[in-house]
């Protein structure tokens, strides 16, 4: 009884995990290869994650690691760093048909793999070859892929980011800045020496 019970809890805490992620995903599922290519064409830099959704490459890999393995690309996915150089981070089933056209595009043969892709080519390698990041990597490791081909471009975009960033600041204040001086200053003074001074009698008639 305590086995099955101990099953069904680990079942269900696997789904929470996986519907956790769905839910507050920062990484963008791709259905088919036209929605790739139009995220492709709008984006500067952009991560591909292609996985088994089915499981085939190794039946040693439970749902529970494959969880675990989606929220750590999540943790990278949400790396300050990257979101200030706008990377877009996706991820592709290879089991869905609609897809396995891009599977024979990039020559991808080992799952999990990642893609890097720069203004809409991907990244490739010094051996001239599509450069790919295979296997249930780690955090950090993904980082270093990451961070070996793209931080020239982040360096560069993540500088500019902030300078725009100072120049909009720098406009705003001075649009709205208020226009108003100490009293002191802005009370205007008024010459009077040019009126003639006025003369009264006893009876308090001004006198020409």
């Amino acid at each position: 009884m305590n086995i099955e019970y101990k099953k069904i809890v680990c079942c269900v805490s696997v789904m929470l995990m996986i519907i956790a992620v769905e839910l507050f995903a920062r990484v963008r599922t791709i259905q088919s290869d036209r929605e790739f290519d139009q995220q492709l064409s709008k984006s500067n830099l952009l991560v591909a994650l292609l996985y088994d959704g089915g499981g085939k490459q190794d039946r040693k890999i439970t749902q529970k690691d494959m969880a675990s393995f989606f929220q750590m690309y999540e943790i990278v996915s949400s790396k300050k760093l990257y979101d200030d150089a706008d990377i877009i981070f996706t991820k592709l089933n290879i089991n869905n048909a609609n897809i396995a056209s891009l599977v024979k595009r990039y020559a991808v043969k080992n799952y999990p793999s990642f893609l890097l892709f720069m203004k809409g080519k991907p990244i490739i390698d010094k051996n001239g070859t599509i450069a790919q990041l295979t296997g249930f990597v780690s955090e950090q490791q993904l980082q270093d892929f990451l961070n070996f081909h793209f931080s020239s471009y982040i360096k560069v975009t993540v500088q500019n980011k902030e300078q725009n960033r100072k120049e909009r600041v720098k406009k705003a204040q001075e649009e709205s800045d208020p226009y108003f001086y100490p009293a002191v200053y802005y009370a205007p003074e008024y010459d009077f020496s040019w009126q003639k001074p006025l003369k009264y009698d006893a009876g308090g008639n001004e006198i020409n």
